[in-house]
């Protein structure tokens, strides 16, 4: 028992670590942001790439559509539909999050709206590990 107290005063205590340094960091300048993006199309495949191979989903479907469908009647047209329909309100559902993301991103050009949010998700972890540390 003493070792997990151990691990969940250590784990809040770098929690909190974590959101004193992101409070007091530096807004990085937005020239700096777009040097650093990759091609279009390469971050275009490697997003699909994580999406299609993401473990969690892959077991979250192979364990619900036995309880949905009806695997013994279903030809193997029917699978590839459901496979592809699978696929498709994956993508469209990643598409929607990456356009977010993106306005997201425009959003966050100048230093003030940075240190805004630098602030918040450190207030955040701050708030977070005094919770954990206090109960």
């Amino acid at each position: 028992m003493g070792g997990f107290l151990i691990l969940k005063y250590a784990g809040a205590a770098y929690l909190m670590f974590l959101g004193i340094g992101m409070w007091r960091s530096a807004s990085a300048r937005s020239d700096e942001l777009q040097a650093t993006q990759a091609r279009l199309s390469r971050s275009f495949f490697l997003g699909i790439s994580i999406a299609l191979g993401n473990p969690k989903a892959i077991l979250f479907h192979a364990s619900i559509m036995p309880l949905i469908l009806d695997l013994n009647t279903m030809s193997f047209a029917e699978g590839l539909l459901v496979v592809a329909v699978v696929i498709g309100v994956n993508m469209i559902t990643m598409g929607v999050y990456a356009v977010l993301a993106g306005q997201a991103a425009s959003w966050f050009k100048t230093p003030r709206r940075m240190r805004l949010m630098n602030r918040f998700a450190g207030g955040a972890m701050i708030s977070t590990g005094a919770l954990i540390a206090a109960r």
